[in-house]
């Protein structure tokens, strides 16, 4: 099990670096002096998961069990020339929220070219998550299975994790 987290640790650093690099030399964030830093250690996302039930109720349906497999890191959305990350006011309605919104927007398309997927849709704009899952997890990354519940979510049966969803 340590050798798998390991692979799956240097997949998931390697993809995060590459993404960062790419997000670095985007000219449409360098024009707008912003850039995103991480803000948190990598950590799995069964921690990440446990960190979000303090602080982020909003996460709907946190506790899906594909978050145990997976692994994921914070970025926060800073100022290029200052390297002072933005306030959530900032974002929501200050004189550069329409940038922020775009770099947000931005963070996102890049997180999932690189293959990583984001933890949710819904969470604080200040934490965006990048989250990257083994192969048995991949199936609620299917379009066809939405990954927050509705029709089309596989049903787990008991005990098995993942596999039942196959």
């Amino acid at each position: 099990m340590a050798q798998r987290n390991a692979h799956l640790e240097g997949e998931f650093a390697a993809k995060l670096a590459a993404m960062y690099d790419d997000l670095n030399r985007n000219p449409e964030l360098m024009r707008a002096d912003l850039a995103f830093r991480v803000s948190s250690s990598l950590r799995t996302a069964q921690e990440q998961r446990r960190q979000m039930r303090g602080g982020y109720s909003q996460v709907p349906n946190a506790n899906v069990s594909m978050h145990r497999y997976g692994l994921a890191t914070d970025a926060v959305l800073v100022r290029r020339s200052t390297g002072r990350p933005l306030t959530e006011q900032e974002i929501e309605r200050g004189p550069m929220s329409q940038q922020a919104q775009r770099a947000i927007k931005i963070y996102r398309e890049t997180a999932k070219r690189h293959g990583l997927y984001l933890l949710s849709e819904n969470t604080d704009p200040l934490h965006v998550q990048a989250l990257s899952v083994d192969e048995q997890a991949r199936v609620y990354h299917n379009p066809q299975y939405p990954l927050f519940g509705g029709p089309g979510t596989p049903r787990r049966r008991r005990g098995n994790g993942p596999q039942a969803a196959g």
